[in-house]
This record gives C-alpha cells, structure tokens and sequence, in this order.
C-alpha cells in the first residue's frame, strides 16, 4: 500500500514514505543548484542528486501533447512527482526539451500551481522563477494540471487501468531493457529508482495485477485531483465576491443536491455557483477540452469523474 494517498489531504499523504525528498518543493531545487553549482552542468547531473523521495514515483508518456519536450515509446517523457511537485524530462538528446526539466509545484498556502523551467545551456542551470508564458497556452493563465481520467490514459504506459496491452507492452519491454542496458537514449531513466516486484516496474506484470503498489496512473490521478481541487479553491477565495456570498462549502454542495442546487440558482440568479465566484468550468478539466458540455450534463450535475470529485470536495479543502 505504499502509493495510497489522501485524495484531498492538505498535509501527510499515507504511502509516501518519510524519505529525504518527499516533501520537497521547487525551491528545494533551487537551493540544490546553489549548493552544489558547478558540480550540476545537466539534467542528468540534477536527476542524480536529487534525494530518493524525488526519484521513487514515476510514470511514462510516450505520445505527448506537450510543445516543449517531445516522446516517443522508447524516448518517453517521464512524469516524475511526490507530494508537493511533478518534474519531467525525456531521454533522446536529439528531442526537443532534451536538455530541460519542467516542474509544476503546488503551493498549498496560497493555493495555486506554478510552473517553471530549469534549462541547462552550456554546461549551466538556468532555473527560472516566474511561469514561463509559453507554458500558458495549455495550461491556463492559473495554471492547471493536464492528466486524463480514470481508467484510461491514452499515450500513457499503463494506458488501460495502469495495465498494458500486445504492442504497448512489447514496446515497454523493450524500452525497460534499454535502460537496465544503459543505452544512451534511455540511460537518463536508469537514473529513477525503479522499484521491485514487477516485470513490467512500475506498473503491473500478470503477478501483481492485483496489487496498488503498483497502481501509479491512479496515484498520480489522485494526486493531480488533489492538486487541481487546492487551485480551485484559490480561485473562489480570492473572488471579490467570496466574503459576500459565503464559503464553498454552502454553494457547491448543490453538485449532489438537487434541492439546494435549485434553491441557489435562484438566488444567484441563474447562474452556476462556480460561475459566481469566477471559475470558469473549463478550470475542472485536466483533460485539455474547452466544452462545457464536458462536465455538465442537462440538470447541471456534473459528469467528469475528476470535476465531480473537485466539486463535492472543495468545501473540505476550505476548512484547512
């Protein structure tokens, strides 16, 4: 059980051993590359100093949307995370973004995401402090995670409920192999602490298909639902209309319950209670689709299995 998480746990996330790392934020990073300066001329030099809690949760994606570092199945782009951020690269020096790292770091304080870029030119880290514009374009001018739902995460490993399948699994064999060989575009991966027991690390083989040690599409879901229901959060309370209308816990308790929803759709004219406070429904999705009918069906429930969750657990995150 060592990847179960809280879903929406503002502090500790059971699974997470209490190694060095775990906690760790991009500023950690920072004071890292301070620290060790000239000796980190790479990213394969900052992946191998990083402590084992930024090393132990991994997954792969091998067809990306992302503009800025490229995948492929057996170049994948690594989504590497622990409690508090996710940082990726991939492992081709001929793919673009080879020579930089992205982190998303959750500030759960002042509840919001933010996204930077460490780029290594010359032998030299160049890590920025601000979201770099051309990360805005997908996700969000407030910053939104970019995941798919559960149980299928297209261009992913593990792309069928953390299993694979014929021509996904062949190739993530051989992938596998190419890093335990050190080849050269796969040996930045051997560099992340694979963790024993499966075949097929870390996602599932036959013998442990059963087993949510090895379930890290679903932990990484859940943690991104974590991280996107903090940002929401955020988003109502610095609404120049939350001090007026009241706390979340109250409006959006109308996503499972029709007679309060109705009651305040009247009272706040029609509109849906999110939109009161500013959050466009787009600001659910981690999918990347811009349509409203993606989240809500007809009676204005809502469908989406992450932006459900965000909806009915968004008064719990406002009590912290």
């Amino acid at each position: 059980m060592r990847y179960l998480l809280l879903l929406l746990g503002l502090s500790a996330l059971p699974g997470f051993a209490a190694t060095s790392g775990d906690d760790w934020h991009y500023s950690d990073i920072l004071a890292l590359l301070q620290e060790q300066g000239e000796a980190i001329r790479s990213p394969d030099d900052l992946i191998r100093a990083f402590p084992d809690g930024m090393k132990r949760h991994f997954t792969f994606v091998f067809e990306t949307g992302s503009r800025l570092q490229n995948a492929d199945a057996q170049r994948p782009r690594a989504l590497v995370f622990n409690r508090n951020l996710i940082y990726t690269f991939n492992g081709g020096p001929e793919q673009k973004g080879y020579q930089t790292i992205e982190v998303m770091d959750l500030d759960a304080k002042a509840k919001q995401l933010s996204l930077r870029e460490i780029e290594f030119v010359d032998g030299k880290a160049v890590a920025g402090t601000t979201t770099p514009a051309k990360c805005l374009g997908c996700h969000g001018i407030s910053p939104r995670p970019i995941w798919q739902e559960y149980s299928t995460w297209k261009g992913v490993y593990g792309s069928q409920d953390d299993r694979m399948q014929d021509a996904e699994r062949e190739n993530y064999r051989n992938f596998l192999s190419a890093v335990r060989r050190g080849d050269r575009d796969q040996a930045r991966y051997a560099l992340l602490n694979f963790p024993e027991g499966s075949e097929l690390t870390p996602y599932p083989d036959d013998k442990t298909n059963s087993s949510f040690g090895f379930r890290i599409n679903l932990v990484l879901t859940k943690l991104l639902t974590r991280f996107n229901v903090v940002r929401l959060t955020g988003l109502a309370e610095r609404s120049p209309l939350f001090a007026r209308l009241g706390p979340a816990q109250v409006a959006l308790r109308f996503c499972n319950d029709v007679a309060l929803r109705e009651k305040l759709a009247t009272q706040l004219g029609g509109k849906d209670p999110w939109a009161v406070y500013g959050v466009s429904p787009f600001s659910f999705n981690m999918t990347g689709s811009p349509t409203y009918d993606d989240f809500f069906d007809g009676s204005g429930s809502l469908r989406s299995c992450s932006s459900r969750i965000s909806c009915c657990r968004w008064r719990n995150a406002t009590r912290s």
